[in-house]
């Protein structure tokens, strides 16, 4: 069970990464992760 949901979190951060690819081209690491920052604050705040 511990595996599976491993996977599903290993599926979803790819998920999240491709996503931000997709809208804003080509970035380093760096920007992967603070995109991914802004899009979670935002659905963080837009869920109170």
């Amino acid at each position: 069970m511990a595996e599976s949901k491993l996977d599903l979190l290993q599926g979803t951060l790819d998920l999240m990464v491709l996503r931000t690819l997709a809208a804003l081209g080509s970035l380093h690491g760096y920007g992967i992760a603070r995109r991914i920052e802004q899009v979670s604050a935002l659905r963080d705040a837009s869920s109170r």
